[in-house]
């Protein structure tokens, strides 16, 4: 799914008015009857809304909403907050064909959202191309100290869709925002998670010819997306069609970040997986592992000396500690390879380190840092529009691809194309998580699946698993091998109409 930005939203919508051919404001109350719709089906008449527009299109739909939501059977009050300046005619509109609205038109006006269980913000939308301020900063304030859940329509009103956001900014806390046909790349940013706590897509009906034809370096992995990168299996193959992993990885005391690598690569359908970790890892791995072979180096704790990679595909990096000893290993090992391969966790650190042997990463490798490890990579970045800007220069200076673990884990590819996953939960950010994730990479790549698509589908599956689950055993009891557990019926979830 692809991630525009406001200036193609518009022609979108435009395209769509003038082609299908629909009024701007039929499109309006299209798109107010999926939010509406939505609503409907996720929050009982119970509750309680106050509806708070501003005097644009957004507030159009705010309007609109309004009106379906009584219409539904719910108890609605309507809040127009009057800034100044034209309202729109599609807003007009919307606005002559309800009765007892409210009008706040300055700020010390006497109104308690705590009355409601729900707010809806209708101030702004995509539009909005600087800081929020005066009545309308006042508003939010009033709306983010409220006890009400706040859902946000299209955009967290003061959220900028495509640009840094000031740190004094005002910006509607939302708990849900219902964003119209496509994400918007301010949703995603982890700058920005205290706006948008939960993003729901919602279709309201654009001109997807028109959509696809638009030019972007951003996309959002949905499950659709993920289908078409699936290779199913075909019934003659066997263990040699799905290639030959090495997974290099253990010290004392992080063999279990060997063991979990080593199982998910097996669990996401390498056909061999050879373990290579110091000795003390030998009856560890073979006996919690059968299915994986098992090879030593002459250290008892930590990885050191050479190997020969040979055809396999090569993972390095969970729990193989900082030594020394091992860093010349990692320095040969980089030399040595010549296939693409996987670079996690201390390999990354001994690689910030030593950044010479960046140089000698094969071409179209893949690294998955987490946070702190991208930052010894390239460096302290000032706000996610940089730290993106970074990666990308990274990438395309090395011909490599770099997974940015997060809420939305976000990899870049070579040709600084941003692919951002809609999979996985808070209950994941638990020890050994990565490591999954390294073996899930591994496990794909050696298959033969493209480096691209080895990430991205990597990403989806392993996010896919953990969202399994949380849905079993709940966030909070999660941990890394439960993804491992779950990583076949998120195989199943691709498969059921996977390319054949």
């Amino acid at each position: 799914m692809k991630i525009l930005n406001g200036s193609q939203l518009r022609q979108i919508d435009a395209h769509t008015i003038e082609n299908e051919p629909i009024s701007s404001l039929s499109l309006m109350e299209r798109a107010a009857l999926a939010c509406s719709n939505w609503i409907q089906n996720h929050i009982s008449t119970d509750a309680s809304f106050g509806v708070v527009c501003g005097q644009g299109n957004n507030g159009g739909d705010g309007l609109a909403i309004a009106r379906q939501l009584k219409e539904f059977g719910y108890s609605v009050d309507v809040f127009v907050v009057q800034m100044g300046g034209k309202s729109s005619p599609d807003f007009s509109s919307n606005l002559e064909q309800l009765s007892d609205v409210l009008i706040i038109d300055q700020p010390t006006s006497n109104v308690n959202f705590d009355v409601y269980t729900h707010l809806i913000d209708s101030l702004f939308g995509v539009g909005i191309n600087r800081p929020v301020e005066g009545l309308a900063a006042d508003v939010i304030q009033k709306m983010n100290a409220s006890s009400a859940q706040i859902i946000s329509i299209d955009l967290p009103s003061g959220l900028l869709s495509d640009s840094k956001q000031d740190n004094n900014s005002f910006v509607v806390n939302s708990d849900i925002c219902l964003t119209l046909q496509l994400p918007k790349l301010a949703l995603l940013l982890p700058d920005n998670k205290e706006f948008v706590q939960h993003i729901e897509i919602v279709p309201i009906g654009l001109d997807e010819s028109f959509i696809q034809s638009q030019p972007t370096d951003n996309y959002f992995v949905d499950e659709a997306m993920a289908k078409t990168m699936y290779l199913p299996r075909n019934k003659h193959a066997h263990k040699g069609n799905f290639g030959h992993a090495m997974m290099v990885a253990g010290s004392y005391g992080k063999i279990g970040a060997a063991v979990l690598a080593t199982t998910a690569c097996l669990r996401a359908g390498a056909g061999l997986v050879t373990a290579l970790v110091p000795k003390i890892g030998y009856s560890i791995l073979q006996s919690t592992i059968p299915e994986a072979m098992v090879v030593t180096t002459a250290d008892e704790h930590i990885l050191m000396g050479t190997v020969e990679p040979n055809d396999r595909t090569v993972a390095v990096g969970p729990g193989i500690g900082l030594h020394a000893n091992t860093a010349r290993f990692l320095q040969h090992l980089l030399r040595d390879t010549s296939n693409p391969m996987v670079i996690d966790a201390d390999a990354i650190n001994l690689l910030a380190e030593n950044k010479a042997w960046i140089r000698s990463i094969p071409d179209h490798s893949i690294l998955t840092p987490h946070p702190k490890e991208l930052e010894r990579l390239i460096g302290e970045w000032k706000d996610d529009y940089d730290k993106l800007a970074r990666v990308k220069l990274f990438c395309k200076n090395n011909d490599v691809y770099v997974v940015i673990k997060g809420v939305h884990t976000a990899i870049v590819d070579p040709r600084n194309t941003v692919y951002f996953n809609s999979t996985g939960n808070p209950g994941m950010a638990t020890a050994g998580s990565g490591d999954v994730l390294t073996g899930i990479i591994t496990g794909l790549l050696t298959q033969g699946y493209s480096s691209l698509n080895a990430c991205v589908l990597g990403v989806y599956l392993h996010g896919y698993a953990g969202d399994i689950a949380a849905n079993e055993h709940g966030q909070d009891a999660l941990i890394a091998s439960d993804l491992i557990q779950y990583l076949g019926k998120a195989f199943q979830h691709i498969q059921l109409h996977g390319t054949k």
